[in-house]
């Protein structure tokens, strides 16, 4: 146990439900937790699973499917992680909201505002005025909704800091869940409404530049995130032209050594392919509309990369207790085909973190790929 540290972090690969979960509520000091996330290996029977989190009684519990879970710094392909949140520190209530891809963007406002409510009644009080709000989102990975979701939710959030990860089903890419309200739902998001009295930085890593290459979106299916060409011709045969391999080398790998940068308001994000189609399509992990003007991404060194972002983070608010994060699946393969696993774990494990890997991430009000999204908490806020 790590009673000694603001928060308290477990795994288990225990493969039986009730075992798991047991194993976890002995870890965790429940009595004094605001809220506790779960990273769960897909294969578990979740209605199982969703029976033994009941142990937790009536705490904040926010859960989901992953793509891998990272534990202490170090990626774990099966079991549960676990990471808690002590009630002298964080403050918490978590929200779901089911059949995310039907709901309105005045349905979504009017329920964050409801939820934002019970944080802000929190820190009227005169001993939490100086705490700090932010937000943590799971979301179904698998619902191809998260960038409406996604703006929705911050237009109700305003400045408050807000990032999130994609629920994930491994490679397979069929179904993910979300872990609230006592059950694993599709289709699903779940939003943790917080507050903390430590010092907090959101961030997000990639590690690209924009080259010169143009590929503009001439043809586009937005609903089902398929560009169907780019600069006129079939989108396979292009994008595989620019980065210099046949269409025959489009793999997973290729993907997420060569994804596309879109800029918005002077900001790079990433817009990374999911699988070349039949028909000469490509299928991304966020919609791209036609005109669009998308850029083939140079590689920098991903570690060195991380590296210098993490000095960045400290320089800022000092001392970094532990990080939240999620992870995308894109990156994890490319650390795995580029041998950097071992690397990327050390500097995981020198930031404290905790979170998993992501078919999507989320910061603030755009949906991107092939990032990292973070908060890292500091020191105690001094009064």
């Amino acid at each position: 146990m790590e009673f000694n540290r603001i928060e308290q972090r477990c795994y288990t690969n225990s493969k039986d439900e009730q075992k798991a979960i047991e194993e976890i509520a002995r870890e965790i000091d429940i009595a004094n937790t605001a809220i506790i996330f779960l990273f769960v290996n897909g294969d578990y029977n979740l209605g199982i699973l969703a029976d033994a989190i009941k142990v937790f009684g009536g705490m904040a519990v926010m859960g989901c499917t992953t793509a891998g879970s990272i534990h202490k710094g170090t990626f774990k392909n099966e079991g549960i992680s676990a990471i808690a949140l002590p009630s002298k520190h964080f403050f918490a209530t978590v929200t779901c909201f089911d059949n995310v891809s039907a709901l309105s963007q005045e349905t979504i406002y009017q329920k964050t505002q409801a939820s934002l409510k019970a944080v802000s009644a929190f820190m009227d009080s005169n001993e939490h005025f100086r705490w700090s709000k932010f937000c943590i989102q799971f979301i179904d990975g698998t619902s191809a909704c998260e960038e409406k979701f996604t703006e929705s939710i911050n237009l109700a959030l305003s400045y408050i800091p807000f990032i999130g990860g994609s629920a994930g089903d491994k490679l397979r890419f069929k179904k993910s869940f979300v872990f609230s309200n006592g059950k694993f739902k599709p289709q699903s998001s779940a939003i943790a409404f917080c507050a903390t009295s430590l010092q907090i930085k959101p961030f997000f890593h990639q590690h690209f530049d924009a080259s010169n290459h143009y590929l503009i979106v001439t043809q586009s299916d937005t609903e089902n995130r398929c560009i169907h060409t780019l600069n006129g011709l079939p989108a396979s045969e292009e994008y595989a032209r620019q980065i210099g391999v046949t269409t025959n080398q489009l793999t997973p790998e290729t993907f997420s050594l060569h994804p596309l940068i879109m800029e918005i308001e002077g900001e790079k994000y990433i817009r990374s392919i999911q699988k070349a189609n039949k028909d000469g399509s490509l299928t991304f992990y966020c919609s791209i509309s036609r005109g669009i003007i998308l850029k083939v991404a140079q590689t920098q060194d991903i570690v060195s990369s991380l590296e210098n972002k993490m000095c960045d983070i400290t320089n800022e608010i000092g001392t970094i207790n532990f990080v939240l994060g999620f992870n995308c699946l894109l990156r994890h393969i490319e650390m795995q085909e580029k041998n950097r696993i071992d690397e990327i774990e050390a500097i995981h494990r020198a930031m404290n973190l905790s979170g998993f890997n992501s078919y999507g991430e989320q910061f603030q009000s755009t949906h991107i790929n092939q990032t990292f999204t973070a908060i890292a908490f500091g020191e105690e806020v001094q009064v």
